[in-house]
């Protein structure tokens, strides 16, 4: 067994394993930073700021590794959401509080991505409906563990992990997440 991500509990500092970036055109910005609580570290993404416009803010890692020898890949970790303004994951179903990314290179040398994303407010809107996303209890932590991402990408299956992404989008948001594995066997 392996873990792919480094730094996933984020005991070292964030620039030393994963690049920050945000999104915001013309408007406050969001942030993420590495914080402490409750004994363990972790990432906090934050944005306040105006309503109805669309912030992006997040950190990502190259990870680069050969994985078609595997047979197992599952991602796992644990996060907690404390705001989101915007409800449900947008209109697009693609604006959540806190989403991660896995960026891979299929068998066919073809370049896709699988992601899930967390939300605690239901849409207001009937026509918004949310995809590859679970509604948790706010303020709690939560632990994630994905299926077998080998046999549920089995038409696509991944050969090469290529990065990792994680990201809080939406209006105003405050999430974070700690204790990340990416895990082949």
């Amino acid at each position: 067994e392996q873990n792919l991500i480094q730094n996933g509990d984020f005991n070292d500092p964030l620039l030393e394993t994963w690049e920050t970036y945000s999104v915001a055109d013309g408007v406050i910005q969001g942030s993420v930073q590495r914080r402490e609580d409750g004994g363990r570290w972790l990432a906090y993404f934050l944005r306040q700021g105006e309503e109805n416009v669309f912030t992006e803010v997040g950190i990502t890692q190259k990870i680069d590794k050969d994985v078609n020898v595997y047979d197992y890949l599952r991602l796992q970790l644990d996060v907690r959401l404390m705001h989101q303004s915007l409800s449900g994951a947008g209109q697009q179903s693609s604006e959540f509080p806190l989403r991660i990314e896995v960026t891979y290179t299929d068998i066919y040398g073809k370049n896709l991505h699988w992601g899930h994303g967390f939300y605690f407010r239901d849409p207001e809107n009937p026509n918004w409906k949310v995809y590859d996303g679970d509604k948790i209890a706010p303020f709690q932590w939560y632990t994630y563990e994905s299926p077998n991402l080998m046999e549920l990408l089995e038409a696509t299956r991944p050969a090469r992990i290529d990065s990792i992404r994680i990201y809080a989008s939406g209006w105003n948001y405050q999430s974070m997440i700690s204790e990340i594995y990416l895990t082949v066997q």
